[in-house]
């Protein structure tokens, strides 16, 4: 079944999720465990999706990598 726009739950934690399953195909399980997981959904505005993180050195590692 292919989902249309106005099927998908367009909340920024479900967004996230659908992000996360991308993510987990694509890296490694450590990786994934350590840096993607703890990323928390937090707000969705226009194209962007902001994300919580646990701490500064977190957003830090995401911003350099």
């Amino acid at each position: 079944m292919i989902e249309t726009v106005e099927n998908i739950d367009s909340s920024p934690e479900n967004i996230w999720l659908k992000s996360l399953e991308i993510i987990r195909d694509n890296v490694n399980p450590r990786s994934f465990q350590t840096w993607f997981a703890p990323l928390k959904a937090i707000e969705l505005s226009d194209s962007y999706i902001t994300l919580g993180v646990p701490n500064k050195f977190f957003c830090e590692w995401l911003d350099n990598h």
